[in-house]
């Protein structure tokens, strides 16, 4: 009878699964390390695994000069990769912090301690500006009164999060997915531009859209594909955004420089073409 060859990945059972959902909202992006890259899966220490059953790790391997990452898990004694969680980030080590928040974001999990993301500066960056340094250009916890009867603050992940009046965030239990969340009623942010037209963030772009209001007061929208979507109107967009777009456009060197044409859209109202220009105004096109 031929032996029995060893799986070389862990498949998640249900039961499994939930436990191994509890790992990532729990595991911390931001203190997660590393003693060396080598051939066979080494786990990363530092994320805090506590509130979950089994014993979880970021796994990693350099294959050939590419860096490999996955989610181990023990089995049997060994540590196995679970399924469908090993990547190829190529010939670049890869951010470990940045690799768990990926893993969180592919498993839809609203983590505890998101990824903390410092905002590049310079000495003089802002000097002389609003008299107040680079006041408003790096992300601060600021809560805000919402619409639905609580609290809420911007996080660093430019999302709504419900807090309490001090802004200790809420987490509560979605009932369709069984996931811990800050958001879940799913409010989208809505801002305004110079030219008080309303829109949202998709996938770091502005779109427009027009605010309505249900029978309780509180505002929606339909987005562009039809779907009604519950909104909190913020007003201007907050400094740190407009100052992590330019940080991104520019490869994190704190000053805008265009490197490619503007994106073009379409106010709905009027059919005219217009872009949003590097200090966030809409100007036609």
């Amino acid at each position: 009878m031929p032996k029995a060859s060893r799986p070389e990945t862990f498949v998640l059972s249900k039961t499994d699964r939930k436990d191994f959902l509890l790992y990532l909202e729990y595991a911390n992006p931001n203190y997660i390390s590393l003693t060396a890259w080598g051939v066979q899966w080494e786990a990363a220490h530092g994320e805090t695994r506590s509130a979950s059953k089994h014993t979880y790790h970021v796994g990693c391997r350099l294959v050939q000069q590419h860096y490999q990452t996955c989610i181990l898990v023990g089995a049997g004694g060994a540590k196995l990769p679970i399924d469908g969680t090993i990547i190829d980030w190529g010939t670049s080590a890869p951010d470990l912090g940045e690799a768990l928040a990926h893993y969180q974001k592919m498993f839809k999990v609203q983590p505890l301690n998101p990824l903390k993301r410092p905002e590049p500066r310079r000495d003089n960056d802002d000097e002389g500006r609003d008299g107040g340094g680079s006041s408003g250009r790096t992300w601060t916890k600021q809560v805000y009164r919402d619409d639905y009867g609580g609290y809420y603050y911007i996080g660093q992940d430019e999302e709504y999060h419900q807090c309490d009046a001090k802004g200790k965030e809420i987490q509560s239990t979605e009932k369709n997915t069984g996931y811990r969340t800050s958001n879940p009623y799913h409010i989208v942010l809505v801002f305004s531009n110079a030219q008080k037209q309303t829109y949202y963030q998709r996938h770091g772009q502005p779109e427009l859209c027009s605010l309505r209001k249900h029978s309780s007061g509180t505002y929606y929208f339909v987005d562009y594909k039809g779907r009604e979507c519950n909104a909190q109107y913020v007003g201007s967009q907050p400094r740190w955004m407009n100052r992590k777009a330019i940080s991104q456009s520019t490869g994190g060197q704190g000053s805008y420089t265009q490197t490619s044409k503007p994106t073009f859209l379409t106010d709905p109202k009027t059919g005219k073409p217009y872009y949003i220009d590097k200090y966030g105004k809409a100007c036609w096109a």
